[in-house]
C-alpha cells in the first residue's frame, strides 16, 4: 500500500504485552524492519506503550487527531484480530477507519496425532490470552 502510493504515513502501535520480558518494544522492531526495507522514518510512525488492542486504538487516535486529524485511517491487522480491532477501533475514532486483514489461514487438515494432548501446545496460547 505505501509503495503503490496509497499510504503516505504508516502507524505502527504496539508496545509489549508480555508480563515478564518488557524490554523490547514490537513496534521498534518493525520500525527496524521498514528502514531495512527503505522506508523511510520521516514516513513513519511509532506508538510503542500501548499493551493491548483497546490502548492500541487510543494512543493511535490520540497521533493522529494531533498530526493529522483529517486522516482517512486504514487499519492493518491478522484476519482473526480484525472482528475485535474492529469493535474497539470503531468506537474510539470519529471517522471509523478502513480495514485490511492479513495472515489469513486456510482450512487445515488433522491426523490423529493432532488429538493426542501435547503439553508443548501450552507455549502457542500467548497468543490468545494475550488479552
Amino acid at each position: 500500500m505505501y509503495r503503490k502510493g496509497k499510504v503516505r504515513k504508516i502507524l505502527i502501535t504496539s508496545g509489549n504485552a508480555s508480563l515478564t520480558d518488557n524490554q523490547i518494544k514490537e513496534a521498534d522492531l518493525v520500525q527496524k524492519f521498514l528502514r531495512d526495507i527503505c522506508i523511510p522514518d520521516s514516513d513513519v510512525i511509532i506508538e510503542n506503550q500501548s499493551r493491548n488492542t483497546i490502548e492500541n486504538a487510543k494512543f493511535s487516535n490520540q497521533i493522529i487527531q494531533k498530526k493529522f486529524p483529517d486522516a482517512k485511517v486504514l487499519v492493518v491487522t491478522s484476519a482473526w484480530h480484525v472482528p475485535r480491532a474492529r469493535l474497539i477501533f470503531d468506537r474510539v475514532f470519529k471517522n471509523k477507519p478502513d480495514y485490511l486483514p492479513t495472515n489469513y489461514s486456510g482450512k487445515t487438515n488433522y491426523s490423529f496425532d493432532d488429538f493426542i494432548p501435547d503439553p508443548g501446545v501450552l507455549s502457542s496460547w500467548e497468543l490468545l490470552f494475550k488479552e
